[in-house]
């Protein structure tokens, strides 16, 4: 529990001449003042030194003398003095004084009882955590514990307001303890609200692990944020950072978490690592709702408090730099885009980094075909196709996902030895053997087709379909062998002197089935 979270409250657990800190006098002259002004309807008997705290002649400083007094109103008398009032406005501020200070649970269900107008159910909800710290559950039964959450239940009907009942009693440690066999009791409907609300308590304000409770974090954050936002920012900090991180999860679910998360990011120090992760994931998930316009402004927030961010910067020239679509030409931190064939890009709703291949307008058919041949497709050594769309100008274009290797690059003519050009066919092999097996083909096997990464054993993928159709497989298999044969002669022309006499005619006589080839390979 946050202590900045607990009412300050009388101990009446410490010996009677225990003096008083000064924040325990402060409420008991709140107390006093209260007592002072319904004493003749409580009816109260006090003695000499009673009186003179109630006149305000003394200052309250004597523990027992303090809880002596209070002491005095018990549940008959508050009854009685109830019954004397003459309106249930009345009745609801009376027990609303009488419960900052009782130890009696029947006072709370009194109290509970008579908030019947809106302004007495919103100035309770916000009084809860101070009105039940002294309370002790343990001792009202779990029947009566049912009928304090029904009343919640019936009474706070405002998410919020209820939010804000639970978290109340949830500060007091007698409630937590009790509070499970009496929700346990409920009908269904008010379980889940509870055990939701009781979730969100043990997660967000006690720091607590998720585990297995996501769902119900969820429900309970749901209701949580829609508090106003002077009440989310009134949190202690380490407890607005992990709503903060509920929130940035509903995004794009609910309108209440973007307001929640817009709020609390704003009240977190913006020179703070806190505000930094956080202000960053606002940032990307904006982009991904396509929010673009909060995305950039809460970037140049971010760049604003803190220049050295990088990922901020890279993120706002990615947005603010020539795109095709929702595809940022080049890659953050580097990495310029290339005119013709495959070039690099970023997708912006992702933050990922993606190969782009455009297409002219006259070639949107075609990329249309392709794309629907290809989006389908799951083979190792294939790139995924992850969109295909047009540019503002009408120009087609289709975006394939990119390795997490930032030295990926369009496969060249460089000289490379005997074992990695043997590696880099066989991988080429296979990539076009899996679109065989799908009853596609190219009508090539160029090398500016293929994307090669860093690494002492690069990792080839296939990138550029342009041209991909369908065949049949006696056509498809008589395609393929061509491409085999060209493709190993392309990447290891210049080492045919080394390589062994079967897969040196297989090369150069062609007319070689492609599995046949890649056993030749694999040998080698």
């Amino acid at each position: 529990m946050q202590e900045s979270l607990r009412p300050r409250i009388l101990d009446p657990s410490l010996p009677a001449d225990e003096p008083l800190t000064p924040a325990e006098v402060s409420e008991m002259k709140r107390h006093l003042r209260f007592l002072s002004e319904h004493r003749r309807i409580l009816k109260l008997r006090v003695n000499a030194a009673e009186d003179l705290l109630l006149n305000g002649a003394r200052q309250p400083e004597h523990r027992g003398i303090c809880v002596h007094l209070l002491g005095k109103v018990d549940h008959a008398s508050i009854s009685s003095a109830v019954s004397r009032l003459p309106d249930a406005a009345a009745r609801s501020r009376f027990l609303a004084g009488v419960v900052r200070f009782s130890t009696d649970p029947g006072v709370l269900l009194l109290y509970l009882e008579s908030l019947s107008d809106a302004a007495s159910r919103k100035a309770a909800a916000g009084a809860f955590s101070r009105a039940v710290q002294r309370l002790d559950f343990a001792e009202i039964g779990e029947a009566r514990m049912r009928r304090v959450l029904e009343l919640v239940a019936s009474i706070f009907t405002d998410p919020y307001e209820r939010a804000q009942v639970v978290f109340g009693l949830l500060h007091s440690a007698s409630f937590q303890s009790a509070f499970g066999e009496a929700v346990a009791g409920l009908p269904a409907e008010l379980s889940g609200v509870f055990e939701s609300l009781s979730v969100a308590f043990d997660v967000v304000v006690d720091g607590a692990p998720v585990g297995d409770r996501s769902e119900a974090l969820r429900s309970g954050v749901l209701l949580l944020i829609k508090a106003p936002e002077e009440s989310l920012c009134a949190y202690p900090q380490d407890i607005r950072v992990r709503l903060l991180r509920v929130s940035l999860e509903l995004m794009g679910e609910v309108d209440d978490a973007e307001r929640a998360v817009a709020a609390l990011l704003e009240s977190l120090p913006h020179s703070s690592d806190e505000y930094r992760e956080v202000a960053l994931r606002r940032a990307r998930e904006l982009l991904r709702l396509q929010v673009d316009v909060r995305a950039r402004w809460q970037l140049r927030q971010l760049r604003s408090a803190q220049p050295g961010c990088r990922e901020a910067t890279e993120l706002l020239a990615a947005m603010e730099g020539p795109c095709m679509g929702r595809m940022a030409l080049g890659w953050p931190g580097g990495g310029n885009a290339r005119r013709g064939g495959l070039m690099k890009a970023f997708w912006l709703d992702y933050q990922s980094r993606v190969w782009l291949r455009v297409g002219d307008k006259k070639d949107a058919s075609a990329l249309v075909r392709e794309g629907r041949l290809s989006r389908p497709l799951t083979l190792a050594g294939v790139a995924t196709v992850l969109v295909q769309d047009k540019g503002k100008g009408g120009e087609p274009f289709i975006a394939v996902a990119a390795s997490g290797d930032n030295s990926e690059r369009p496969l060249d003519k460089e000289p490379r030895d005997l074992t990695a050009s043997l590696w880099l066919a066989r991988q080429g092999l296979q990539a076009l053997g899996g679109l065989h097996s799908c009853g596609l083909v190219l009508p090539d096997a160029q090398r500016r087709r293929f994307l090669i990464g860093g690494g002492r054993s690069p990792g080839l993928t296939l990138a550029d379909l342009s041209g991909l159709e369908e065949a049949d497989p006696e056509a498809a298999e008589a395609r393929l062998t061509r491409l085999a044969q060209r493709w190993c002669r392309d990447l290891l022309g210049e080492h045919m002197a080394s390589l062994s006499p079967s897969l040196r005619t297989f090369i150069e006589r062609g007319g070689v089935s492609a599995s046949d080839m890649a056993r030749a390979l694999s040998l080698q």
